[in-house]
């Protein structure tokens, strides 16, 4: 999909990201579980964070096929 100039590049961005993503859904889970802990049923919170967790990667796939529908090698950049 990417020429080879621009795969590292791309693996860079693609990891900064996904650490971003990281620190945020852990400070949210983090905000989520002391809500409902409070709140005197945790559970709760366990389950709304399954929830989001298993929507993200179907989320995930249907975001990458809306920007990329057709694999097409990219032959300059």
């Amino acid at each position: 999909m990417f020429p080879k100039k621009a795969v590292a590049s791309v693996t860079g961005i693609g990891g900064m990201a996904g650490a971003l993503g990281g620190i945020m859904i852990a400070r949210a889970a983090g905000l989520l579980f002391d809500h409902y802990k409070a709140a005197g049923d945790i559970t709760i919170g366990y389950g709304i964070m399954f929830i989001i967790c298993a929507t993200a990667y179907i989320a995930a796939w249907i975001l990458m096929k809306i920007l990329v529908p057709v694999y097409k090698p990219i032959t300059d950049l």
